[in-house]
């Protein structure tokens, strides 16, 4: 992400910028007493390890954004 700010704040003399944050996805870790041959659903891909949890919760908005429309109609 680029730093951006309002013009009318460039005016201020007051540092502005991005600090960079970033957070990475795990292994899923399931339950011991989970039933054998069980695995996460599908719907979970998105949260494969070591991924990038910022494109993560993009990828899950850009879902849920394509079945929003879907589900008002009904």
């Amino acid at each position: 992400m680029e730093p951006h700010d309002n013009e009318e704040d460039y005016a201020n003399r007051i540092w502005a910028g991005v600090i960079p944050v970033t957070t990475i996805v795990g292994s899923f870790r399931p339950d011991d007493r989970l039933e054998d041959g069980l695995t996460p659903p599908e719907s979970l891909n998105v949260w494969m390890s070591g991924k990038r949890l910022d494109d993560v919760l993009n990828e899950t908005e850009q879902i849920y954004m394509k079945r929003l429309p879907q589900t008002k109609a009904k």
